[in-house]
């Protein structure tokens, strides 16, 4: 029989790291990792009471992982289930080691009471209407100021037992899909609200569709590229979508301008800064801090809510009679490297007739317009109901790539202009301000 020295027993585990997630009267799981080989799956025992009850491979997808410990191998998760032979109503010491080396997992062993009542009715990490659990998700509902639901499609990233899926669904949505990476989860989720539907998957690689809601509740610290993830949401947002965002924030009224790594218990956690967070990470969106949310155990830093919409490019119309002093204010923002879109500008174009377009407004201004006359050229073009061609042809030369423009010009005094315009803008996904003198 061949005996391994004590010395390389301890070579064989120095490079192991695991945890145990979870060990109750249902199942043991948690993740295991041998960094000397991170394409090795590694298999662990389960022991009750140092009797060997079962055993399997780390080989599932956790996504959090993967984040955390920098590795591109996914598949290092375990979830065993307790045979039910075993359930007593005693209490039971539960503890994972590494099936060759012995190697004893982070959180193991622990006291555990086997029950079959414990087995149906498990303490959850949510909080249910009938259940308390480790997350107080009643309180925490309320921080989040959650908007009405009803008709409305609706994402729940990291949904875990699907508590704010379940409510959305009682709330009216017309949709609700959640995603975790944690299959366990998953199906529990579905057990609890079979109304939705939940997927075992990560936020990279979400439903090819759009939702008007997308929740994202204390889970972008274990991303490491966190502002191209939050880019990358939304494209999943409708053109009105909102972001409900609840993160930890890292000194969050000093001014600093970071993100910080915190060590816990399942690896190093990145935790922006306020300013870090809504001048960088959330560029692109339009921002408004809700407050803080409901502190939870073993919080490093304090919570805080988000509700963020994807920045609209914003037209603002400045008008006014001729002399009102609109086109001196125009210039001025303009110097301010805002750009200005003058309908002046774009008659004096169509006037001189070089290089227009050839279509039935451009040659009635070419024909019709006068420099000196412009008031009259807007209100000809309006009685001739000829906006609709001049608004297609202002569509096409729009900076919709900019954050800000402005729109000035004597033809926006007349509403129904205006208001097409507007309406068109709009369509596009641009915002419009009506700016005018009191």
């Amino acid at each position: 029989m061949t005996q391994t020295k004590k010395s390389d027993s301890v070579s064989l585990t120095s490079n192991m790291k695991g945890y145990v997630d979870r060990a109750d009267s249902q199942y043991v799981a948690g993740w295991l990792v041998d960094f000397s080989d991170v394409t090795k799956h590694l298999r662990v025992k389960v022991l009750i009471d140092n009797t060997e009850i079962c055993s399997g491979l780390a080989n599932l997808s956790r996504q959090d992982l993967t984040e955390n410990l920098d590795l591109r191998n996914t598949d290092h998760a375990f979830n065993l289930k307790i045979p039910e032979i075993l359930l007593d109503d005693r209490e039971h010491e539960i503890k994972v080691i590494e099936a060759e080396t012995g190697f004893v997992l982070t959180n193991s062993p622990v006291k555990v009471m086997l029950s079959k009542a414990g087995s149906q009715n498990k303490r959850s990490y949510q909080s249910w209407d009938d259940a308390q659990g480790d997350s107080n998700s009643l309180e925490k509902r309320k921080h989040l100021r959650l908007p009405r639901l009803e008709g409305l499609k609706v994402l729940d990233i990291g949904c875990n037992e699907g508590y704010f899926c379940n409510y959305a669904i009682r709330n009216g949505a017309s949709r609700v899909v959640g995603i975790d990476t944690n299959p366990v989860v998953i199906q529990l989720a579905k057990q609890r609200t079979p109304e939705a539907e939940f997927l075992h998957t990560n936020w990279w690689n979400l439903p090819d569709e759009k939702f008007d809601i997308i929740f994202f509740f204390s889970a972008i610290h274990y991303e490491k590229n966190q502002k191209a993830l939050l880019t990358h949401l939304r494209n999943y947002l409708t053109n009105d979508g909102l972001l409900i965002l609840e993160c930890g924030v890292e000194e969050p009224f000093r001014g600093a301008n970071h993100w910080c790594l915190i060590q816990r218990h399942d690896g190093p956690l990145r935790y922006p800064s306020m300013d870090y967070l809504m001048d960088t990470l959330l560029d692109g969106y339009a921002v408004t801090l809700m407050g803080r949310s409901v502190a939870q155990s073993g919080d490093p830093v304090p919570r805080f809510v988000f509700h963020c919409r994807s920045r609209k490019p914003t037209f603002l119309f400045l008008y006014g009679n001729s002399g009102s002093g609109k086109t001196f204010l125009a210039r001025n923002l303009s110097n301010h490297t805002i750009p200005i879109y003058g309908f002046d500008s774009l008659f004096y174009r169509l006037i001189d007739g070089k290089n227009i377009p050839k279509n039935k407004v451009c040659e009635f201004i070419k024909n019709n317009g006068n420099v000196m006359k412009l008031d009259t050229l807007s209100q000809k073009l309006v009685s001739n109901d000829l906006y609709e061609e001049l608004i297609k042809l202002v569509m096409e030369e729009l900076p919709f790539e900019a954050d800000i423009s402005i729109l000035e010009g004597e033809i926006l005094i007349h509403e129904n202009f205006r208001e097409t315009l507007t309406q068109r803008i709009e369509e596009k996904g641009g915002l419009v301000w009506n700016v005018t003198k009191s």
